[in-house]
């Protein structure tokens, strides 16, 4: 099917592109104020998005740069086997997809339902 080193590139590029997404969007929602679940529940609510904001923000950072070395191979492959960078992407990128999902799901449920 496909080869592994467009499959590895591909998991990047989602882990990645999606944490940026949720980065962008949870800066914004902050900077207007919240979203409509923090006036139900405005601690919880704001954990929620500053968690989301923390883990998103580590995995595009951590994501680009681990990218960037990963695409100029050799010596610097070494680095990124050192520093477990391929690892720390997956959890926090995943833990940043979970959060956002948590706090779009509490939304629904409070606010739309």
């Amino acid at each position: 099917m496909f080869p592994k080193s467009y499959l590895i590139k591909l998991k990047w590029i989602i882990l990645i592109g999606g944490s940026l997404f949720f980065f962008i969007r949870a800066i914004y929602i902050a900077s207007t104020g919240g979203d409509y679940f923090g006036t139900i529940n405005p601690v919880f609510s704001w954990f929620l998005l500053s968690s989301e904001i923390s883990f998103s923000g580590t995995t595009v950072i951590i994501g680009i740069s681990g990218f960037i070395m990963y695409l100029k191979k050799n010596r610097i492959l070494e680095v990124l086997e050192k520093f477990n960078i391929p690892k720390i992407v997956i959890f926090t990128g995943i833990t940043s997809y979970s959060i956002h999902f948590i706090r779009v799901a509490l939304w629904i449920f409070f606010c739309v339902i």
